[in-house]
């Protein structure tokens, strides 16, 4: 046996005795995302230009070359689809995960993941404005927040972005559970009512720089808008393959330690 097929089949061996895996709900939605991603929006954001190419329907960005970019961080927004009766409208994020596939043995690890921070933005983004969420609060690994009718909520993990491994990248998932927040708004069940969320993600130079209008960042790619429901729901965006999608879903991943704190002027 050659030294070099004997340290390939040690590696696979070590990877998935250390593996773990997607929940059964999980790994159904991370299924059905690459046949998503041709799919149109299941309604209009309110605010958004209808110019931007992502209005209507996801967008691959830059997808899995990074080229300069070092660093990556997976990101969520949701906006109003239209303005119900009661003008206050909340969501309920828990569990934000961003997987990446790299390297010749295309496996998965799991770069980012725990407690979640965002602002409330312009919904057309410009200028990166944003101002406190009117609410967001995080208890028992649930974050709570609301947002203003016609702006966005912008939310990423908070651990900062993850650092990209010096090889050829294969896919990235990002994960999200979310439901409403406010249960007793019967409103939410009107047609033409409720709240979308999609998810999405970007290169950093580093993860250090802060954002600027001149390069510091660059889109991955950016998800199908869905409904937020009652009741907890998972959300995703995938630039993987079906058969790396496969991959995650039956050697599953390796999970990553938490760092001790976010940088300094690490910001989303």
């Amino acid at each position: 046996m050659r030294k070099g097929f004997l340290t390939v089949l040690l590696f696979a061996y070590s990877a998935l005795a250390h593996a773990e895996f997607l929940g059964e709900d999980e790994g159904q939605t991370v299924a059905s995302l690459n046949a998503e991603a041709g799919m149109p929006h299941q309604g209009r954001p309110a605010g958004v230009p209808g110019t931007y190419d992502w209005y209507a329907r996801p967008r691959l960005k830059q997808g899995n070359d990074p080229g300069a970019f070092r660093a990556m961080t997976g990101w969520g927004h949701a906006f109003w689809y239209n303005m119900p009766a009661q003008g206050d409208a909340g969501v309920q994020l828990r569990n934000m995960k961003v997987y990446l596939c790299h390297g010749e043995q295309r496996r998965w690890r799991l770069v980012q993941r725990g407690d979640i921070e965002g602002r409330q933005f312009e919904a057309d983004f410009k200028h990166n404005l944003s101002v406190p969420a009117p609410m967001l609060s995080a208890a028992d690994g649930v974050t709570t927040a609301s947002f203003e009718y016609g702006t966005a909520l912008h939310f990423w993990p908070a651990m900062g972005r993850a650092t990209l491994p010096g090889e050829p990248l294969c896919g990235f998932v990002v994960m999200v559970e979310a439901r409403r927040a406010y249960q007793t708004d019967e409103t939410v069940d009107q047609p033409g009512a409720g709240l979308l969320l999609g998810l999405g993600a970007d290169y950093w130079l580093d993860r250090r720089v802060q954002w600027n209008s001149q390069g510091a960042n660059a889109g991955i790619a950016v998800g199908r808008l869905k409904f937020v429901s009652r009741e907890w729901a998972w959300h995703g965006l995938s630039t993987a393959s079906e058969a790396d999608v496969a991959r995650l879903l039956s050697e599953g991943f390796t999970a990553i330690e938490l760092p001790p704190r976010r940088l300094p002027a690490d910001t989303h």
